[in-house]
């Protein structure tokens, strides 16, 4: 049973992981405009997201499988998404519109495996003695889909940028010399 003083917690952690999986969800839908420094920021934060959970569980040899078969996977879907992106270049700035089922699927693989870690959780909360928390359970496959995750992002990331800084390089070159930045290009 959920103790109604945890109902305002409950509310509030549901509402911001409710308003992440939307955000994430919306990412992968559409045009999306292409900035350097949103893909550095979601590059770091699952770097060291990956790192600590790394370096703070306990790892067994399956764990590790776990983690490696992640990364491996993650970095080949990932590969695969780019391909399957599309880019441009407007006067508005730079755009991609990533491949809408690749991006669902991994956020709905990671999402779904957090949703079901819960459930097992509440469970064993709920069949634990009072007073006692139930043993902490480390599943190296969450780990493996974590890093799968991370990989994927971290390797569809690094693609974008290196096409922006192409497109941004093929950009400038198109200037005529002495043309202030931002002029309109000319062709050559």
């Amino acid at each position: 049973m959920i103790d109604p003083n945890n109902l305002p917690k409950i509310a509030a952690i549901s509402a911001i992981v409710a308003f992440g999986v939307y955000r994430r969800v919306r990412r992968n839908i559409g045009r999306q405009t292409l900035t350097a420094a949103r893909q550095y920021v979601r590059m770091t934060i699952f770097t060291v997201v990956c790192l600590v959970l790394a370096f703070v569980q306990p790892l067994h040899p399956a764990g590790v499988a776990y983690i490696a078969s992640g990364l491996i996977l993650g970095a080949i879907v990932g590969w695969f998404a780019l391909r399957h992106t599309e880019f441009a270049v407007t006067p508005q700035g730079y755009f991609y519109t990533p491949h809408l089922y690749i991006g669902i699927a991994v956020t709905a693989l990671f999402i779904g495996r957090l949703l079901y870690r819960m459930v097992l959780l509440y469970d064993a909360a709920g069949t634990a003695a009072p007073g006692m928390r139930p043993a902490p359970d480390y599943s190296p496959l969450t780990l493996g889909i974590l890093f799968l995750t991370a990989s994927y992002y971290i390797v569809y990331c690094t693609g974008l940028l290196r096409w922006l800084r192409k497109a941004q390089q093929a950009a400038s070159a198109k200037l005529p010399p002495g043309a202030p930045e931002g002029a309109p290009s000319t062709t050559v």
